[in-house]
């Protein structure tokens, strides 16, 4: 690599609908997962979710699949634990808000 040439990394990027995130937690958890209000976005957005199968935050994650509310962080968590138990491939997912 040349010298002040940006480094680089490989990322692998899904492009998915947000009502396939709502689908996916609500066959896994059997809750319901609003993905546009959890996120608090409009029609004709795309949202950048960092998918690793880390989940930051367990109790959080608990109290949002024992009915408690979700939010942008909440989304991630469930995401992550998705990855964590094999139901998601790890990397960023842009999640396409259109009706």
């Amino acid at each position: 690599m040349s010298k002040g040439a940006p480094k680089a990394r490989e990322e692998t990027v899904y492009e998915v609908q947000w009502y396939w995130v709502e689908e996916l937690v609500q066959k896994e958890y059997g809750v319901d997962l609003q993905f546009q209000a959890a996120m608090e976005c409009g029609n004709d957005t795309t949202h950048r979710m960092n998918v690793s199968g880390v989940v930051d935050d367990p109790d959080e994650l608990q109290d949002f699949l024992n009915g408690g509310y979700s939010d942008f962080s909440t989304t991630e968590l469930v995401m992550n634990d998705l990855c964590k138990n094999g139901k998601l491939e790890p990397g960023i997912y842009l999640v396409e808000i259109s009706y």
